[in-house]
């Protein structure tokens, strides 16, 4: 896993941490920082979003589940809306699941992560 790309609104700085733990609660990495929402133009229309790149590539194994925590503070942004619980791309398949915080604001039907950029080994 390179980075992943969460939604926001034009033009806004957000203020990220961002958690990866494998299913025995271990982190794998936590990256903090504060980030500029830029304008996607894709097919499917048009968007904001900030992307928050690993300075190393998190190594994700097979049959595991991990969970990607995002804790957001600014402006209110985009989210998606209606996603699928799962999604597949070539021999990958990633699916969503609502988290143990009862506070949270999104669920798997209605996020922030938008986008995840990864390679297959």
């Amino acid at each position: 896993m390179h980075s992943v790309c969460l939604f926001g609104s034009e033009n806004n700085e957000y203020e990220v941490t961002l958690k990866v733990t494998d299913s025995n609660g271990v982190a794998l990495t936590t990256k903090t920082g504060t980030f500029l929402s830029e304008l996607i133009q894709s097919e499917g229309g048009d968007y904001h979003v900030f992307d928050i790149v690993f300075e190393s590539p998190i190594i994700l194994e097979a049959n595991t589940k991990y969970c990607f925590e995002a804790r957001i503070s600014g402006p209110p942004s985009w989210y998606g809306k209606g996603c699928p619980f799962t999604m597949e791309h070539s021999e990958l398949t990633f699916a969503f699941y609502n988290g143990t915080d009862t506070g949270a604001r999104t669920t798997s039907q209605r996020g922030q992560f938008c986008e995840f950029e990864f390679t297959l080994n």
